[in-house]
């Protein structure tokens, strides 16, 4: 986890869902819905962190490698809630700069292996509202994002309830009010920290079930990827 994504909703949308719609904000790239979105990609994340810390929305490739260890291994697209929390050098410079994002999403594919077989299955808020997926970014704005060394992470953190049968891992949604306060560059990151390891939405907040094993391949698209499969 987190491994794949799908987004129901244009860019615009999730503008309107968290409040900005009014702030101005100008998409300045096509956020049409996609049901099938991997990491390597460039997606919509709301930020704060600009010079003038106005609400922000840019387009910031998923997938996070600080540029000094580029080379040395592979890009990430999923950071250790644990990881980022302690101060690990891989998070440390983001993290006390609070360059903190929302990656919007209206659901998630986890693949358990039921019956000795894997079997994809969709993940969803029961409420069917958006869902503001926490993340840390090396996005500096202004620059371009065409790459990890520039990109985010969606922060996750270990499993809980029922969803441990689908994974061990969980992105850390936040409900709105707490996604604003994550956003806010006026939120130390003590407080952040708290926001993250007890404020995220719990499992029983959410719902899911077994789809189309052809979401398996990323160029499949479309609704019918998340209608439910017996």
């Amino acid at each position: 986890m987190c491994g794949r994504v799908a987004k129901t909703r244009r860019g615009g949308e999730y503008l309107e869902h968290i409040g900005w719609r009014e702030s101005g904000i100008v998409l300045r790239f096509d956020d049409a819905p996609r049901y099938n979105v991997p990491p390597g990609t460039r997606q919509l994340m709301l930020h704060r962190f600009g010079d003038d810390a106005a609400p922000s929305a840019d387009a910031v490739w998923w997938n996070y490698q600080p540029a000094w260890v580029a080379g040395k291994g592979r890009a990430y697209p999923n950071a250790r809630a644990e990881k980022v929390l302690a101060g690990s050098g891989y998070y440390r410079a983001p993290w006390n700069a609070r360059r903190r994002g929302i990656m919007p999403a209206d659901g998630w594919y986890e693949w358990p292996e039921i019956d000795g077989a894997k079997r994809a299955h969709y993940i969803t808020g029961c409420d069917r509202a958006p869902l503001w997926l926490a993340t840390i970014a090396l996005y500096v704005p202004g620059e371009p994002s065409d790459g990890p060394e520039r990109g985010m992470a969606i922060i996750t953190a270990d499993a809980v309830g029922g969803m441990v049968d689908v994974h061990d891992r969980r992105p850390l949604v936040l409900r709105t009010a707490d996604a604003l306060a994550w956003l806010d560059p006026a939120t130390s990151p003590e407080l952040a920290g708290q926001l993250l390891r007890e404020l995220a939405r719990p499992a029983e907040e959410f719902e899911w079930w077994p789809v189309d094993p052809a979401v398996g391949n990323v160029r499949n698209q479309g609704a019918e990827l998340v209608a439910p499969r017996p």
